[in-house]
């Protein structure tokens, strides 16, 4: 396993619960965002989260002086404390080692699985006894947004116990190892997290400290807290049991093992269905459909068939006239969003990918009725104008709405509207409609007949979208008929869906334009450097970021279907030599960059050099999971 560069700040660790629930921060000890914190609960899996404990502050009292093993930031005070962390490590869980002089103390944060419960232990691995402070943070608020009030927090101590109540939150109890909980009611104010600061969002908040806990912990000895939004008992077994559930797995100590391990904290119980979804990325999103669907293809390789049939059926229970939800809101009162025209055709293709590594007739029968209303619904045409023309291509878009992945928008106002017929919605589409067809075979059901719609669709997509100049696909062409001249990512997937579109020797061409202008060793950009439309950095206010979303900034998860098409045009012989050097870059960025274990969301498109966005990003996991399989394949 790569060590890490302990000297950046940004490094960022997490642990899950199943639930969509999590504990994160940063690898230095100062929380620098808003969702970073030790017990952010979901109370409507994987949704409805709240940001219950917010932060540790951890002292050492050594020979009458106080050091800290861990800071905080103020709007007045932020201070350059040097916190004593020799290594750390986030497998089987988070886990710090910090030394000063002959004292040394382990620090481990492991969550409790479907728990809202979280474990932090302190071990003194040293020779001499020390005595530990630990005060506890409480936010107690929606994850997504800041505490700026004082409410009246009821707090009581029983034993071992604290319990902090209000009439409109959720009740904490933090409890110890040890009866020696003292009350304080304080609050700190004004703690500041830079990360928000430079997204350009509000950045200070109010917490509050019910009570601190003081040990002096001798040789060989723990100090445990358990945080939890349910009283129980305080024990060590969870972190005994996670080491020797990971111990015994002899792949865990690899690269491939431990993306599986990332992997893992992506697969959420979703309750409103009592089955399994993907989270699109911690620490801010929730279960998108498209995101979902474009990392089971290679998720489903460590998930069993119930979970994997639970995921397609969590999203066909919701489907809506032909449309499977774009996203399910976090307020689970909130109505569920379908303005998407492709995750309901990422359905198909991710359901082949399932249906060619583990055959289950039984359960394509079981869909196969949703799977004909949703192409009919598309034949007849749905929502948001999407809906197949005279000549079999599938046209989409309805003002204001973003309907495609490149979906940035702020206010009313959408960057990449892409309304008309989009290059990879088009692909998406006639995969749909091929797999239909392959299901159908499979099946012997005749029910619904799109052979017409296939041959009128095969013989218009090379005249719609082929370029004059042979530089490939034209990423759209709009409303208007006129084609968009921008070099654009989304034709890759002409080429790597199961289904083939183009003759060979224009796929090469497409594999070549997107090679010199787009590819990178960490994603593919959005845009060519040269359009004049491109943005090198992803920074700034939410406007700037969401301007340079989609125009030129770097997605890692556009590698997995790079890398597949390029398999299909040069095989695999040479995709192995290839992506052997290429690959580093994105396993570096796995161990000791953004988010510890784990693939950003984004990277800035002149240079991606440092992960941007969402630190854990589930379809990021997934690509560079795919390209790991493909060279050891």
């Amino acid at each position: 396993m790569l060590k890490m560069d302990l000297k950046i700040n940004k490094q960022e660790w997490l642990q899950t619960n199943s639930l969509g629930g999590f504990a994160a921060g940063c690898v230095s000890g100062a929380p620098t965002r808003r969702y970073h914190g030790l017990l952010c609960a979901s109370f409507h899996p994987p949704t409805e989260r709240f940001m219950l404990v917010s932060h540790l502050i951890e002292t050492l009292q050594i020979n009458g002086q106080t050091i800290p093993l861990s800071t905080e930031h103020y709007w007045h005070h932020r201070p350059q404390l040097e916190v004593p962390v020799q290594s750390f490590s986030n497998l089987p869980y988070a886990q710090w080692q910090y030394a000063v002089n002959s004292v040394q103390i382990e620090k481990s944060v492991l969550m409790l699985d479907h728990e809202n419960t979280t474990l932090v232990r302190y071990t003194n691995t040293g020779k001499e006894s020390v005595k530990l402070f630990v005060k506890p943070l409480l936010a107690m608020r929606d994850f997504h947004y800041l505490r700026k009030d004082h409410p009246d927090f009821k707090t009581t101590i029983e034993g071992n116990t604290v319990k902090v109540q209000s009439e409109a939150l959720p009740t904490v109890y933090l409890s110890a190892n040890v009866d020696l909980w003292q009350p304080r009611s304080d609050w700190y104010h004004e703690l500041y997290y830079h990360e928000e600061a430079l997204r350009g969002f509000e950045a200070t908040e109010e917490n509050f400290l019910p009570a601190e806990v003081h040990h002096t912990i001798a040789p060989g000895a723990s100090l445990v807290l358990r945080l939890s939004t349910k009283s129980g008992v305080v024990s060590q077994k969870a972190f005994t049991q996670a080491d020797e559930k990971y111990a015994s797995k002899p792949e865990n100590q690899s690269f491939i093992g431990d993306l599986k391990e990332a992997a893992q904290q992506f697969l959420v119980h979703r309750e409103s269905t009592n089955g399994t979804s993907i989270l699109a990325g911690y620490p801010w999103f929730s279960d998108w459909g498209r995101d979902t669907l474009i990392a089971l293809r290679d998720f489903q390789d460590f998930m069993t068939p119930g979970e994997v049939q639970a995921v397609f059926k969590t999203f066909l229970h919701y489907q809506k006239d032909g449309l499977i939800p774009n996203r399910f809101p976090d307020n689970p009162e909130d109505e569920i969003e379908y303005n998407t025209a492709d995750a309901t055709l990422w359905l198909f293709v991710a359901l082949w990918e399932t249906q060619k590594k583990a055959p289950d007739i039984g359960f394509l029968q079981t869909v196969f009725a949703d799977l004909t209303l949703i192409i009919e619904a598309h034949l007849k045409g749905t929502h948001f104008n999407i809906g197949m023309q005279a000549n079999g291509l599938l046209a989409q878009g309805e003002a204001p709405w973003q309907l495609t992945w490149m979906d940035a928008k702020i206010g009313d106002y959408t960057v990449t509207p892409r309304r008309g017929l989009a290059v990879e919605i088009n692909a998406l589409w006639y995969n749909a409609l091929k797999i239909y067809q392959s299901f159908q075979s499979t099946l012997k059901d005749n029910t619904l007949n799109v052979a017409k719609p296939v041959k009128q669709f095969e013989k218009a997509f090379i005249k719609t979208f082929w370029r004059p100049d042979n530089l490939g696909l034209y990423d759209l062409i709009n409303e208007d008929g006129t084609p968009d001249l921008s070099i654009r990512p989304n034709q890759i997937y002409a080429l790597s869906l199961p289904f083939d579109i183009l003759p060979k020797p224009k796929q090469k061409l497409v594999l070549q334009q997107v090679s010199e202008n787009l590819y990178t060793a960490m994603g593919l950009r959005t845009l060519a450097i040269d359009d004049p439309c491109f943005i090198p950095e992803y920074k700034g206010t939410p406007l700037q970021r969401d301007s340079a979303y989609h125009q030129g900034t770097v997605w890692p998860f556009l590698l997995r279907d790079y890398w597949v098409a390029y398999e299909k045009i040069n095989g695999i012989k040479k995709t192995k030599i290839q992506l052997k050097t290429e690959i580093e870059s994105l396993q570096h960025h796995f161990y000791a960059d953004a988010g510890v274990n784990s693939v950003s969301e984004i990277f800035d498109g002149l240079r991606p050099e440092h992960g941007k966005g969402s630190p854990q990003q589930a379809w990021s996991v997934a690509a560079l999971y795919k390209m790991q399989k493909l060279l050891e394949g």
